[in-house]
């Protein structure tokens, strides 16, 4: 079963859905912007930071939030996006302080989705 925040209004604070070993991430925005973060739990990959930034992309600025790695920041207007890549945990806020997005997000694992892994 996925893991699922539903049709939250984001705030000015982080908001996090932790989602152990997701390999696919659908998020639906509307009424205005947010910012998001893909984290990593160094606990589960025991990765290298070398391996760490290859997942979380080659430009990001690793935050820690207890043992899980955040990539940088990413910037999106309102729409819908599917992301297919390993994520632990994601997490969301307000791209303009005050201004509040709806925010639906949906993380599966490789095992519940048709065709892809086990």
């Amino acid at each position: 079963m996925p893991a699922v925040l539903n049709n939250i209004a984001t705030t000015n604070a982080f908001q996090t859905l932790e989602c152990p070993r997701g390999v696919r991430v659908q998020i639906n925005v509307s009424n205005a912007a947010i910012f998001y973060q893909i984290g990593l739990n160094n606990n589960v990959h025991k990765a290298d930071p070398n391996i760490i930034r290859e997942l979380l992309g080659a430009e990001a600025k690793p935050s820690f939030s207890g043992d899980v790695i955040y990539g940088s920041e990413v910037f999106m207007l309102p729409k819908s996006d599917i992301l297919s890549r390993i994520c632990d945990s994601i997490r969301i806020r307000s791209a303009v302080a005050g201004v509040p997005a709806q925010v639906t997000i949906t993380v599966w694992k490789a095992g519940e989705i048709v065709g892809f892994g086990v």
